[in-house]
């Protein structure tokens, strides 16, 4: 029988037959000895048309079969039946074909991770584990996640399997989602696995410090409630070794508390000091052995400042002693106080906040302390313990100077202070930078702006590098409002753009170019025109007005961008300066009379029509800023943007339409009737419409998984720049309720929309509608049906409608935004839920789908069937699914249940068997 099986079930329809109905045991040593478990031969592969290199296949039915075969087996262990499933998953998690490539549909990765969490202990191996991995990534994430979460680490755990734990720890603490569920596991691993656990948390923050000696620096404190925050990667993994320390045995962690206490980054103490608070009995030796002043480590702040709340009414008094020199004799970061009495104050509170760790010990010296500091700056304790993050971010370099020397300093001398200093090669927290002295110096710079503004001439012949933290800094005191005399300052600006002598010098290192100087300063520019309220004077904006067009010619073209454009643009001087021109622009019209037509200033006017033609202006960035700011450009002359549209947006230049539109897009928003309706007469939401627009920029990091996975290449070709996507849909829609498209006008853009040729856009379409159910307004509410019937009016006729298969799938999902389901409304489902794929798209439908059960049951069931006519059977979701047949069974629809429960079975899923037993008289 088994030799006649590759002629029997050749036709696709008797393989899948076989497979989904096939139960018996006794048939699975003889199918896999003969080859009907290989990948090679027994799995469809299909390349969706027009789409090169983009796959699909159905779920495998061999792979259903012998997960039923798993589940049987779980609860009547077998070792010569395990034997021969675990050789079927080793042999299809391993398998590659002649690309390095292994396809699976995403029902196969789900199966496979069902199947080898059914495994005795003693047949796991390390590659099923990582398999696990990579099904979080390759498989529906959340019911992996569930998988293991739920059932096979807690197995692993209650088994006492010390090595395969050991492993799990290893592969998955990488993954954030795994780290959260590990760390509630805490007490469990570390009383199966003790030191042996910690040693794999640490190994894993020392592999990521050795790529960047930066990482886990910006941490607050490392004890944070992950129920009360949402915590990064890094946060998550010192949270989960933390939490093993604290349930570890203390003799068990001694050692390596101590080592981490040798190590040099600040992490490994800030953990030690971690794990001494939660034993300190047993290891507050390792504590006071310390050598020097604990409190100069300014990154251990707030570890050390919760071991001394926590611990302190079991310090004796030399142990209160020793504190007390220590905060007496810690230097203190004033260096930004102008004065002694400020400098005094900053001290005082400083020394509060450190005596505050220890009031509960009620001892007179620190109680007289704190009276004493408290009396000096009676100023509130904000988050006594933590980190100021201006702490951190200095903690880079140091500066070669100080504040105090500085304001001692004339200006002149400052700028030889800048000219004269070389930073040393070493690095670290303590080593003098120029980075540290740029860091300090923009500091200044924003506390003590009139003092630079009012004498800027030293500064003319120091390195770009210090102007631009020196213009930083300035645009620090505007932000914060600090007053200073921006006439100098403009005309500091001024003189040295234009001095050919200025850009003749070339410049080497970071900041020393003239592309981040440009940028500084049309940072600065833009901020002072950009809010009416606190700007420059008007008196300014000529000046303004002459930088920005010399600054506007330096500017170099740039290739384009690698990344995102609105990423390119916003990080570019030339997107810098362009945004500053309009700005001016728009502060200039400000202070002109409102009833002015043309409201911008003519020299900005005729550099921005010149640069129209793109062979004078080439940039990219030219382009998306006319785009972004379209409608701030129709404010300043509405005549010039109608009469100059088809040249913002050329559409004879595919390059440059495209980076305006997106623009567009992206950021000019509200909708105006005004822009819109010019756009759509010139044709431009058309060509949108009517082109690849949508398929052109790659942004794969925000797509949803495919149903197909490439296990180990990353070769996709997912093109779709879903934000720009979603906002020219919504465009139209908004157009279509403001009433500026009829939907039976096909010249109407929600007519051309709703029969685009394009499934991305059509499933952006139904997405628009789908997302706003829970909270669907009025005026979008009325329409639903008469977009859906034209949807489906549109699709039943198309000739290769498989192409649409995704649309209708996600289409079925607007069942969640009818009242009730008719005759029309069957008939759509209907057509929709032969496509359904995806385990994301059967679980919302059959959960709004059960709601419409109890209002028209026969509709329900006629629905439901249908979709299991089609070989789709969502399971999954088991809750809603029996509701849904347990209301058939109550409204008095029987045998339509029963037909329901008997397919399942027929399918290998038994979840509704007790609920067709209940029904059976």
């Amino acid at each position: 029988m088994i030799e006649s099986l590759p002629n029997l079930l050749k036709p696709e329809v008797l393989y899948r037959h076989f497979f989904l109905n096939l139960k018996s045991l006794a048939w699975l040593k003889h199918l896999k000895k003969n080859g009907w478990f290989d990948l090679q031969s027994g799995l469809w592969v299909y390349e969706v048309p027009d789409q090169p290199r983009i796959y699909t296949a159905p779920r495998w039915p061999a792979m259903v079969y012998v997960k039923k075969i798993a589940d049987y087996t779980k609860d009547r262990p077998d070792d010569e039946t395990v034997r021969i499933l675990a050789a079927i998953v080793n042999d299809v998690i391993s398998y590659s074909n002649n690309n390095q490539e292994r396809i699976l549909h995403q029902y196969t990765v789900w199966d496979l991770v069902e199947i080898i969490a059914t495994f005795p202990t003693e047949r796991l191996e390390r590659q099923h584990i990582t398999f696990m991995s990579h099904a979080l990534r390759w498989g529906p994430p959340l019911l992996v996640q569930n998988e293991i979460e739920q059932k096979f680490f807690p197995k692993l755990l209650n088994v006492e399997a010390k090595e395969l734990t050991l492993v799990f720890l290893e592969v998955m603490i990488k993954d954030s989602k795994m780290l959260s569920m590990m760390e509630k596991q805490a007490p469990a691993i570390v009383k199966l696995c003790g030191i042996e656990a910690v040693n794999i948390a640490l190994k894993q923050i020392h592999n990521i410090i050795a790529e960047h000696v930066g990482r886990f620096r910006m941490l607050q404190e490392i004890e944070a409630d992950p129920a009360e925050k949402l915590l990064g990667y890094e946060e998550l993994l010192v949270h989960f070794t933390c939490s093993l320390l604290r349930r570890a045995e203390s003799d068990n962690i001694a050692g390596t508390v101590e080592d981490l206490f040798q190590k040099s980054h600040d992490i490994f103490k800030r953990i030690a000091l971690h794990a001494i608070t939660h034993h300190y009995e047993a290891l507050k030796h390792l504590f006071w052995k310390w050598q020097g002043n604990l409190l100069e480590e300014t990154l251990l702040k707030p570890e050390l400042y919760r071991l001394l709340q926590t611990n302190c009414q079991t310090f004796d008094e030399v142990e209160i002693e020793q504190i007390l020199q220590w905060i007496e004799s810690k230097q203190y970061n004033t260096r930004f106080a102008e004065d002694e009495e400020t400098r005094s104050k900053q001290e005082a509170y400083r020394k509060r906040e450190w005596l505050s760790a220890l009031m509960e010990t009620d001892n007179e010296k620190v109680v007289s302390a704190y009276q004493k500091y408290e009396q000096i700056n009676s100023a509130k304790l904000e988050r006594p313990g933590l980190l100021l993050w201006t702490t951190i971010y200095l903690e880079a370099g140091t500066s070669p100077t100080t504040i105090e020397k500085l304001s001692n300093m004339s200006n002149a001398q400052i700028a030889a202070l800048l000219n004269n200093f070389k930073g040393e090669d070493a690095s670290g927290p303590s080593v003098p930078t120029e980075e540290g002295l740029a860091e300090m110096l923009e500091e200044y710079v924003a506390l003590n702006p009139r003092r630079f503004a009012n004498d800027l001439h030293p500064f003319q012949s120091v390195r770009n590098f210090y102007q631009y933290w020196i213009l930083r800094g300035l645009l620090k005191a505007w932000r914060d409002k600090r007053e200073f005399d921006c006439a100098k300052l403009l005309d500091f600006i001024h003189q040295l753009v234009s001095s050919e002598e200025f850009w003749a010098k070339q410049h080497k290192g970071r900041y020393d170019g003239h592309s981040e100087w440009i940028f500084a300063v049309a940072e600065l520019i833009e901020a002072g025109t950009r809010d009416g309220e606190y700007a420059f004077d008007a008196k300014l904006l000529p000046l303004a007005e002459k930088i920005l067009l010399i600054l506007v010619e330096k500017v170099q073209l740039k290739s384009s961008p690698s990344e995102s454009v609105s990423v390119a643009v916003v990080n570019s001087d030339s997107g810098r300066v362009f945004s500053a021109m309009v700005n001016y622009a728009l502060q200039f019209a400000r202070v002109q009379s409102k009833d002015q037509v043309d409201r911008w200033p003519q020299a900005i006017k005729a550099d921005f029509t010149k640069r129209l033609d793109r062979n004078v202006e080439p940039s990219f960035e030219f382009s998306f800023t006319l785009g972004a700011y379209l409608t701030y450009l129709l404010y300043l002359d509405e005549v010039w943007l109608v009469d100059n549209i088809d040249r913002i947006f050329p559409k004879q230049d595919e390059y440059h339409w495209h980076v305006a539109f997106s623009g567009y897009l992206l950021y000019s928003r509200p909708l105006s009737e005004s822009i819109y309706s010019l756009l759509k007469k010139h044709g431009h939401y058309q060509k949108v419409l009517n082109s690849d627009f949508c398929n052109r920029q790659i942004d794969a990091s925000v797509l949803p998984e495919p149903d197909v996975v490439y296990l180990d290449s990353q070769q996709i070709d997912l093109t779709v720049d879903r934000v720009v996507k979603e906002k020219l849909v919504s465009d139209i829609c908004l157009g279509w309720m403001e009433g500026f498209e009829i939907l039976e006008d096909e010249s109407s853009l929600i007519y051309q929309l709703v029969n685009s040729e394009n499934p991305n856009l059509l499933s952006t379409l139904i997405h628009f509608f789908w997302k706003k159910r829970n909270n669907l307004p009025e005026q979008l509410k009325t329409k639903v049906i008469p977009t859906w019937r034209a949807l489906y009016e549109s699709l039943s006729q198309k000739d290769d409608v498989e192409k649409y298969g995704e649309v209708l799938s996600r289409l079925s999902g607007w069942v969640a935004l009818v009242d009730k389901i008719d005759g029309e409304v069957l008939k759509w489902l209907k057509m929709s839920t032969q496509y359904i794929r995806g385990l994301t798209d059967s679980a919302f439908f059959v959960e709004e789908l059960l709601p419409h059960a109890i209002k028209t049951p026969a509709e329900v069931g006629d629905i439901y069937l249908g979709m299991l006519s089609h070989n789709i059977y969502p399971y999954h979701d088991q809750e809603h699914i029996q509701g849904i047949v347990r209301v058939l069974y109550n409204t008095g629809h029987k045998e339509i249940a029963d037909r329901i429960c008997n397919l399942y079975g027929e399918a290998g899923f038994d979840f509704l068997r007790s609920l067709y037993d209940e029904n059976q008289n």
